[in-house]
């Protein structure tokens, strides 16, 4: 009865050691998808806003965009049909099982993951080359969002992630209002007024640099002077502190 116990042990020692091995190699390849979702919301909207599309740079971008589509594609073919779940109690491992699950699934009957992958790139060929046509990459937030889940349950200082994962909150709506700030430049035309993008420098980087003294309230800005600036900059102001406010509760809260 010793001897049986110690087996027994052993046994469920080993499938909990694999079944964790089992989710950390899950995790590893979210941080690709995740990545991969990351490229298609920051590039997307900057290859939107400002001019970085040329001939000479035209094919770095679909040779990144074809990586990012095939990281998807193999997620959603290959690792979701075959993800296991619990029903009862019991781990299903069946293949037919967990692919009629994923197919049951509300990413899978609100059809997000299969929108997210139409490939709407090929308009290019008729029409100008523009990232506006890879935006469906964006409504598969719930790969980000399953990563982040995942991987601060596996963490021992789940706060770390937390922390991190704010800061890029963070970030990103900066890069929105940096993009923004660079149409409503160019809109009301470069270097027209004192308040525009002045046309010196690398613009994403001077835009970014707005968007950091606008959204945090710094000052020392220029004073707008159109109804549309005077508009935009308002925005700004309200924008930020709504952001800023909610960044801080859930900094409270981790």
């Amino acid at each position: 009865e010793r001897r049986s116990g110690k087996v027994g042990e052993c046994q469920t020692t080993v499938n909990i050691s694999r079944s964790v091995a089992a989710d950390r190699r899950y995790i590893a390849w979210l941080s690709l998808v995740a990545l991969a979702y990351n490229y298609n919301i920051w590039f997307c909207t900057v290859r939107l806003a400002f001019p970085y599309h040329s001939p000479a740079a035209n094919m770095y971008w679909v040779a990144c965009d074809v990586i990012s589509d095939a990281v998807n594609l193999i997620d959603i073919c290959v690792w979701q049909p075959r993800l296991q779940f619990v029903r009862g109690g019991d781990i299903i491992h069946d293949p037919a099982l967990t692919k009629a699950h994923y197919r049951k699934s509300p990413r899978f009957k609100v059809r997000t993951d299969i929108f997210s992958i139409l490939p709407f790139d090929l308009l290019c060929l008729n029409f100008e080359f523009s990232s506006i046509y890879r935006l469906n990459r964006i409504v598969r937030v719930e790969s980000f969002f399953e990563f982040s889940d995942r991987l601060e349950n596996v963490m021992a200082k789940a706060y770390i992630w937390r922390v991190a994962r704010t800061t890029g909150y963070l970030l990103f709506m900066l890069h929105l209002n940096a993009c923004a700030y660079f149409v409503a430049s160019e809109h009301q035309g470069i270097a027209t007024t004192t308040w525009v993008y002045d046309g010196n420098g690398t613009a994403y980087l001077r835009c970014y640099y707005f968007a950091v003294r606008s959204l945090i309230n710094i000052g020392g800005l220029p004073e707008p002077t159109t109804t549309f600036e005077i508009t935009f900059q308002m925005s700004n102001f309200f924008i930020g502190v709504f952001v800023f406010s909610s960044l801080i509760g859930q900094v409270g809260v981790t």
